[in-house]
């Protein structure tokens, strides 16, 4: 994913991970270069949903932004992946797409995830 400087679009980072992470994001994204114009970071709030927080952003985005007519969203679980397509398509929106991003597992070496798990 590359992000653009096209001053008519609007790019937004949101992710399930909460402020204990934004030191972390924002050095990934630094080190790829990547800029966004809004990031939010999901609350930490004993049960809420990570899709709800999403949607909920997503919500807020396009009623403070009227004149959007696309979207596009890259999200890494697969079921939010149908969420956000039935959500989007209830907007009156010319165009939408969600992309899955498919990751590959990685693994810790044994001996470091047994001493993180035994720090729990």
């Amino acid at each position: 994913m590359t992000t653009t400087n096209d001053s008519e679009t609007l790019r937004v980072l949101l992710t399930g991970r909460n402020s204990d992470f934004e030191d972390p994001i924002s050095r990934m994204l630094n080190s790829r270069g990547l800029t966004f114009d809004l990031i939010r970071l999901k609350p930490m709030i004993e049960g809420l949903d990570t899709f709800a927080f999403k949607q909920d952003v997503l919500t807020e985005v396009l009623q403070a932004n009227p004149t959007i007519e696309e979207v596009e969203i890259y999200e890494d679980r697969k079921p939010h992946v149908k969420k956000f397509q039935d959500y989007l398509d209830s907007k009156a929106l010319a165009k939408f797409e969600v992309h899955l991003v498919k990751m590959d597992p990685k693994y810790l070496d044994k001996s470091l995830e047994l001493s993180l798990v035994r720090g729990l």
